[in-house]
């Protein structure tokens, strides 16, 4: 026999019903922390990485997180390039010197190390999820050496990059902050904070590696490989230092390949912008290149075939364009645009190729 339901008709049970849904709601939320309990919660796992020469003596610094209590950490491959030795510091103060490489992925500057953790790390969840444009974000890393500096801002843009993708982010980072963990506000790792724009009129214009990127290396099954011999085949040392990652020796020196800059752009077919194709221009410290979706007009060329990057004359007054030109005495005219195809003043874009090219 079917039993009739029985609806309560008294307060207190409508009261308890309706607590019970409003809790079940809740529960179905991923938590959101404030920043202060985000870092209370996070900062644990966070890492300071020196990066040792044959003598013993630290000539760079960075960051990096733990994403495995059995001492499995993320961070930039420009952190531990030409190590002979990484020193790994927790926020406890216990300093690991026994590193080794799991795996790597130089291109898009990302690098697992395993350290031989005597107990249980602390460690951070990567994000699942899809990241908006206009979300809050939250740094914490090493910026000029000072350990476990927190930082806000939001993911401003996702911009393409020598294939990849990148997030653009406000939140300021520092020499130093390579390699630390950019989180979303609900505690999970949704980028390796990496590299900043510098130069006259660049304000919190910084990028992160998406946390994507990482979770493949993280699934591998190469034998780890001592820091020192890792160097050796494949991380020789450069010449010069990242622009975040902070280095005694050189303080605000660019290193060959780090990236600088990625701009939206509108390419001139012609020489009206009448018709035009939109994509991004990019720039290393020894490259320039451009691509769209469409690949039309895409290429890329040392920063060595640069020999004019200036506006352009017969557009500047009217569309602010300006213009790259080659060996070849290939000519491209851009003009910046921003989301609404607007066009915007191309300075700090020139100024970044400018300095690249000295």
């Amino acid at each position: 026999m079917v039993r009739p339901v029985t609806v309560c008709r008294s307060l207190a049970c409508g009261v308890a019903l309706v607590c019970l849904l409003a809790g079940s709601v809740a529960w179905a939320q991923p938590a959101r922390y404030t920043v202060p309990e985000l870092v209370k919660a996070m900062a644990p796992a966070v890492v300071f990485i020196g990066n040792a020469d044959a003598k013993g003596d630290v000539k760079s610094i960075g960051s990096g997180f733990v994403t495995d209590p059995s001492g499995i950490i993320v961070t930039n491959f420009h952190v531990i390039r030409g190590a002979s030795a990484l020193l790994v510091k927790m926020k406890d103060g216990e300093i690991y010197d026994r590193v080794e490489v799991i795996d790597y992925d130089q291109r898009r500057d990302i690098a697992v190390l395993k350290i031989r953790a005597f107990k249980t790390l602390p460690s951070l969840a990567l994000a699942e999820r899809d990241v908006d444009t206009g979300e809050e974000a939250v740094a914490i890393g090493n910026p000029q050496g000072l350990e476990h500096t927190v930082s806000t801002g939001v993911v401003s843009a996702f911009r393409q990059a020598e294939g990849y993708r990148l997030m653009q982010i406000s939140v300021p980072i520092s020499p130093g902050s390579s390699g630390g963990p950019l989180f979303s506000m609900d505690g999970k790792v949704i980028g390796i904070t990496s590299s900043g724009m510098v130069g006259e009129g660049s304000q919190n214009l910084n990028f992160a590696v998406p946390i994507m990127y990482v979770k493949p290396l993280l699934a591998s099954k190469s034998a780890p490989v001592p820091i020192a011999e890792f160097t050796k085949k494949v991380a020789p040392a450069d010449t010069s230092t990242t622009s975040s990652s902070s280095s005694r020796r050189s303080q605000g020196s660019e290193r060959r390949g780090e990236f600088l800059g990625v701009w939206a752009v509108a390419h001139d077919h012609g020489d009206t912008f009448q018709t035009f194709c939109l994509g991004k221009l990019y720039v290393t410290a020894d490259k320039i290149g451009y691509t769209n979706d469409g690949n039309i007009h895409t290429w890329e060329v040392p920063i060595s075939a640069v020999k004019e990057a200036a506006k352009n004359a017969i557009y500047a007054s009217e569309k602010k364009a300006f213009h790259v030109r080659l060996t070849t005495g290939t000519n491209y005219n851009f003009i910046a645009v921003n989301d609404q195809l607007q066009y915007l003043d191309a300075d700090s874009l020139l100024i970044t190729i400018q300095k690249a090219m000295k």
